[in-house]
């Protein structure tokens, strides 16, 4: 889960509105 997180954080690092919502879905 932390793993996760650490992706989730990126994501919404870099603006990417479509990774950020797939991450979390997933």
């Amino acid at each position: 889960m932390k793993q996760n997180n650490q992706t989730f954080e990126t994501v919404i690092y870099e603006g990417a509105g479509h990774g950020f919502f797939r991450a979390g879905e997933e």
